[in-house]
């Protein structure tokens, strides 16, 4: 059975966009193509209802694009618990108030046992202070007893595809799985 990885938004976001103007999005799209290239034959692609709902907002043919590639994934259920669960990450401040779609993201994966979860979101879901924050908080939730998580941007994997790594995220990792 192949490891799961949760496709945030973000990452089906700069998949789907034209090429980018800015040096940053266009290496962010280039690296999430990279990614999407080889990650199914070695991940199950997840995602949710709530990034089908988001990846239809805005221009309609890119839309169109984003659906295509949420097709991709395994559908994650968000029920009961990862509607509580999610409230709660907010509850305790691991997640902004003003962030609940992020904090469903995290909580459906993470009910669903998803190893990873890929992401752009560097503020509220794969920022270092962001995975310390998650990681503390879910120990005390003991939503997490059976399978630690780590959440890795697509760059991280492609390092990981590569058997790269640098010190600082060695160091992450260790923490962090």
């Amino acid at each position: 059975m192949k490891p799961r990885v949760y496709v945030e938004t973000s990452v089906i976001s700069y998949l789907a966009a034209k090429p980018a103007r800015d040096v940053v999005s266009l290496a962010r799209q280039e690296m999430s193509r990279e990614f999407w290239s080889w990650a199914p034959s070695q991940y199950e692609l997840c995602c949710s209802q709530l990034t089908i709902d988001e990846a239809t907002l805005g221009d309609h043919a890119a839309a169109a694009r984003r659906l295509a590639l949420t097709d991709q994934c395994t559908l994650l259920p968000f029920d009961e618990a990862a509607a509580a669960f999610a409230i709660r990450l907010i509850e305790v401040r691991a997640v902004p108030i003003t962030e609940p779609e992020d904090a469903t993201h995290i909580a459906i994966a993470t009910l669903a046992l998803v190893k990873y979860i890929a992401s752009w979101d560097f503020s509220h879901m794969v920022g270092p202070q962001a995975k310390r924050q998650l990681e503390s908080w879910s120990r005390r939730l003991q939503a997490w007893v059976t399978n630690r998580r780590c959440w890795p941007l697509p760059k991280q994997f492609l390092r990981q595809k590569h058997h790269e790594c640098n010190p600082r995220e060695q160091h992450d990792r260790e923490i962090f799985q």
